[in-house]
């Protein structure tokens, strides 16, 4: 049975082939570990062994964010999901990075964090629920020690952009430049996030309600300030309607604002 779990592993091994390599680097460009990317699509880490080969894990490593030295050469940073979507920006001469472990609960780590205190950061999160989640969830970590961070919204980038799109299928879709432009736009208008948010249980409190017995009387209704011939109007019309003279007054006065505009032609009427 063992040999045959053996063969089995060995068989699905050989069937997928490396379709690119990530280096995560330190501070000074030195190499602390890889990232494959493997077609079918999965993915593997691997750092030096010190002999020249490689060790399938990354135990004992730094965990830095990908494409460090452009993170602490830049004041503005754009947060992706993954490797490629980073390549794809680097192209167009944008500086952005992303976590090793991609998007999910959990996978932003806190050894990360400090890598961008007091940077501007616009995170682009997948066009599905996993990535708006994970960029909320990477927004809430670096708030408090960012400079500002935005939660950019995708389709709002490219609307015709599919289920699980990224920001290299924007870029395929509109081009470098316009894709460079709308980045610059959407940046601009989003509102920054905040964590200063009220929790999602905690009960609305509302003022303590005043009977109407125990409010404070409002004042008459102004009568005396009015044209005569408007005030007769108004008691006439309360007591045709039997309506308070408060709320016959509010429609004169409208209709009155009305009339003195000189927008529309007025013309009285008398009973007949």
């Amino acid at each position: 049975m063992a040999d045959l779990m053996g063969a089995d592993k060995r068989e699905a091994t050989a069937q997928r082939s490396t379709v690119a390599t990530y280096d995560y680097t330190d501070e000074n460009g030195a190499l602390l570990f890889q990232k494959l990317r493997y077609e079918p699509k999965s993915f593997a880490i691997r750092r030096p062994d010190g002999q020249g080969g490689w060790e399938y894990n990354r135990k004992g490593v730094k965990l830095v964010p990908f494409n460090l030295q452009a993170v602490l050469a830049s004041e503005y940073i754009f947060l992706v999901e993954g490797e490629k979507d980073v390549e794809t920006l680097r192209k167009i001469e944008i500086a952005a990075t992303c976590s090793p472990d991609g998007a999910g609960n959990g996978k932003f780590k806190p050894e990360l964090i400090s890598y961008f205190t007091k940077k501007s950061i616009y995170i682009i999160p997948d066009n599905d629920e996993i990535g708006k989640a994970f960029a909320l969830d990477e927004a809430r970590l670096l708030a408090p020690v960012a400079k500002v961070v935005k939660v950019l919204d995708p389709l709002l980038l490219c609307p015709e952009l599919p289920e699980h799109g990224d920001i290299t299928d924007v870029l395929q879709r509109l081009g470098a430049e316009q894709t460079k432009t709308a980045l610059r736009e959407l940046c601009r208008i989003t509102a920054a996030y905040t964590s200063n948010r009220e929790p999602e249980n905690k009960t609305q409190e509302f003022p303590e309600l005043i009977s109407f017995e125990q409010s404070e009387p409002l004042p008459s209704f102004p009568l005396e300030a009015l044209p005569p011939a408007a005030r007769e109007f108004i008691h006439a019309a309360a007591e045709t309607v039997q309506a308070p003279v408060d709320m016959v007054g509010a429609v004169v006065l409208g209709m009155l604002e009305i009339a003195c505009r000189g927008r529309y032609p007025v013309r009285l009427q008398t009973d007949t």
